[in-house]
């Protein structure tokens, strides 16, 4: 079904390594060479930690540019989430509940996010999607034929003591680009992340049409505004909140100025017992 998490049988296939069988029947396997959907694996993996520590390394090997629609399925995750074609390295060590270090990259250019409840959450909190278009936001999903179209997207994290590691992912989007920092725990799926959402409109544009907290100041169209939002609580339902401009940090904030290359500022909309915060001009 749709939308649906079903089991999934993972094949590697062509598969090259050693398997050893010690005492106590306790395993150990060494891969060499092994295509998983797409997905070239190396490493080694130990039934128990005695052993040795499982470490893995993942990278793209197919003929043709792989493609989310069809990887995704393949390692037994819905395939209506996104598409597109993607590139991907990473590595992980240690064991299944405690990962102790790592990393992961990816990079896709021209795809389209299908379905993600966070998205529909952020652009219901900020309530900018009257700004521009090609963003239908349903009840709980962004769901529709057409879904956030992208020029690229890019994810880079690392691992470190069972915590993902978020340093960098940037979306350029139809309508707006959106940027994050933050982390996620391998073990429970628990988020702290700081989104900063930019529509590809200026500060005279957004002005008339979202009331915002602290000085505005007006008369520079080559002046781009963002927003801040905090995503907490489990990947599968999180919630976002509004942030004040001084709680995004300087990492972030260089994020946005590498990508956007232009003056913008950090603002808070209006909500109902809000606290004025005064914007932070970069």
């Amino acid at each position: 079904k749709t939308g649906v998490n079903v089991p999934s049988t993972l094949v590697w296939q062509p598969l090259q390594g050693e398997i050893r069988i010690h005492p106590h029947w306790k395993f150990s396997a060494l891969i060499t060479n092994g295509s998983l959907c797409c997905l070239d694996t190396t490493g080694e993996w130990f039934s128990t930690p005695e052993l040795g520590q499982t470490h893995f390394a993942l990278s793209t090997a197919c003929p043709t540019p792989p493609r989310f629609e069809t990887v995704l399925p393949c390692l037994g995750y819905p395939q209506d989430i996104i598409e597109g074609e993607f590139t991907l390295g990473g590595r992980l060590d240690g064991v299944l509940g405690n990962w102790k270090e790592g990393y992961l990259q990816i990079d896709s250019q021209q795809g389209r996010i299908l379905r993600m409840k966070l998205l529909s959450k952020i652009f219901s909190v900020v309530n900018v999607t009257d700004l521009f278009s090609g963003v239908p936001v349903g009840n709980g999903e962004v769901t529709s034929t057409k879904g956030f179209p992208y020029t690229n997207l890019l994810f880079k994290a690392y691992v470190k003591e069972n915590e993902l590691i978020i340093d960098e992912a940037v979306i350029r989007g139809e309508g707006l680009n959106l940027f994050a920092k933050g982390k996620m725990n391998l073990s429970t799926f628990d988020l702290d992340v700081v989104v900063m959402i930019s529509p590809f409109k200026t500060l005279d544009a957004i002005v008339s049409k979202v009331p915002l907290v602290g000085r505005v100041i007006g008369g520079e169209t080559a002046t781009l505004v963002t927003f801040p939002v905090g995503v907490t609580g489990k990947a599968s339902d999180p919630q976002v909140t509004l942030l004040p401009p001084g709680a995004v940090g300087e990492g972030l904030l260089n994020i946005v100025k590498r990508t956007l290359l232009l003056p913008f500022h950090v603002l808070s909309p209006i909500l109902p017992e809000a606290t004025p915060v005064p914007d932070k001009k970069q």
